[in-house]
């Protein structure tokens, strides 16, 4: 990992060094100041720029990937897709309704309603779908998700926590 990273710099440091070192021997080209061994700094500086290339596209295939597919789908007015994992779920829950999110997960409906009232979140019907929820409350439908996935604190009284005995708690 250390590796990749040190490389990913180096890689990155030969880039603009030889973009600098073309800009400059332009600069001095396009001034007159341009003596004839400098054409061979600029030459190296382009073959060397023209070798790391490839060694950061090779680093960077997976972004390049992901990034073509969204230009693709942004061309053919398609849904741009996302495959990071954290979005997965909720991509996949948006036009559920709020109910049958509750019956997957096992969740308690009135107390979620109840969780989202505290939050200023208004749900009439249960079985809107959630993405509408959200639209009519003016929020987005993470926040939802994350507001109905956030564990209660415990409500147990110190006596009870505490009983002279060692309680580990998770």
């Amino acid at each position: 990992m250390k590796s990749r990273v040190v490389l990913k710099a180096v890689t990155i440091s030969l880039m603009i060094a030889s973009v600098l070192m073309i800009v400059t021997t332009v600069v001095l080209n396009q001034s007159g100041l341009y003596p004839f061994d400098v054409m061979g700094y600029h030459m190296g500086a382009g073959f060397l720029f023209l070798g790391v290339i490839p060694m950061h596209v090779y680093m960077m295939r997976q972004k390049l990937k992901k990034l073509s597919e969204q230009m693709v789908s942004l061309a053919s007015m398609g849904e741009i897709t996302s495959s990071c994992a954290s979005q997965l779920l909720p991509n996949a829950l948006h036009t559920k309704s709020l109910g049958e999110f509750c019956r997957f997960l096992g969740l308690d409906t009135i107390a979620i309603r109840d969780k989202l009232h505290h939050e200023h979140i208004m749900v009439i019907d249960m079985e809107e779908a959630i993405e509408t929820i959200a639209s009519k409350n003016r929020t987005d439908a993470m926040k939802i998700f994350s507001i109905m996935l956030q564990k209660e604190p415990m409500k147990t009284s110190s006596h009870e926590l505490y009983s002279g005995k060692l309680i580990f708690a998770a």
